[in-house]
């Protein structure tokens, strides 16, 4: 007979339950432009002062914080802004702190405080970050994005 904390852990569940698509075919043709360099801050406002004043690319990751040496990540949620990251980045932990939050981001920005990571990179030269955007889109599908290239989301939704 459950007990009453199997039903709180298993809300606790469904409320942790994501879906992701691993599809290696589309890996493998992911083509970005030479140049990005990638930083890794925790989603903190600690964090602030770290995160450049540029346009650029930016992505929600997930990393379990635990005692293990097994490096493992979770691609949550990819973005562009024209405006500076600093900007996009504050805009988000004001919104996380509001109790606002869009509904893509609900399931991600309050509900991994300490594990939650804020991933950016300018964009060179002769790109565009929407251009980034999209091949990191169509290349790994995360959970939290619902813009994905319609030829990759018609034949994710046929199965």
């Amino acid at each position: 007979m459950p007990q009453v904390n199997d039903l709180i852990d298993g809300a606790q569940l469904t409320t942790h339950t994501h879906e992701f698509t691993l599809w290696p075919r589309q890996w493998t043709p992911l083509q970005l432009p030479p140049g990005l360099q990638w930083t890794v801050v925790p989603f903190s406002a600690l964090s602030t002062d770290a995160i450049v004043d540029v346009p650029g690319v930016y992505a929600f990751v997930i990393r379990p914080q635990t005692p293990l040496t097994l490096e493992t990540s979770y691609l949550m949620y990819v973005g562009k802004t024209d405006r500076p990251l600093a900007v996009r980045f504050r805009e988000y932990l004001r919104e996380r702190d509001s109790g606002e939050i869009r509904p893509k981001l609900l399931r991600i920005l309050p509900l991994y405080d300490r594990h939650l990571f804020f991933a950016f990179t300018p964009v060179p030269a002769g790109s565009t970050p929407a251009g980034v955007e999209a091949a990191l889109l169509s290349a790994f599908i995360p959970p939290g994005n619902d813009q994905i290239d319609a030829h990759v989301n018609r034949i994710r939704k046929a199965f």
